[in-house]
């Protein structure tokens, strides 16, 4: 079945100055993301994953970010659709920074 799916990929950025800095640098966004978790929903959840994003970055730490990205329409099986309802996890979830939809950043004070 396909369907279309948006990600959410939240966590912190890396100051310049740390050792992995260029290993996790992003082209495109021109900061250095180390990711911690990707959530996958449905394109029809827009507003729960921008929702999602907004509240992870205002309760996170200082360096917190969360994008938002659309993962285009996905042919999916039963059992990806189900993972996707219980757990918001879907293992094609990879961030494409040209399909970006909102960026989310808690700056250094």
């Amino acid at each position: 079945m396909k369907k279309q799916l948006i990600g959410v990929e939240v966590g912190v950025t890396l100051p310049i100055t740390h050792e992995e800095f260029d290993y996790y640098f992003v082209e495109g966004i021109d900061r250095s993301l180390y990711d911690e978790n990707r959530i996958t929903y449905f394109i029809e959840d827009l507003g729960d994953a921008i929702a999602f994003a907004k509240d992870y970055v205002k309760e996170g730490v200082e360096r917190t970010y969360a994008l938002v990205y659309h993962l285009g329409e996905c042919n999916l099986m039963e059992e990806d659709i189900e993972e996707i309802k219980d757990n918001n996890y879907y293992e094609g979830n990879e961030l494409d920074v040209d399909c970006l939809i909102e960026s989310f950043y808690k700056e250094v004070e």
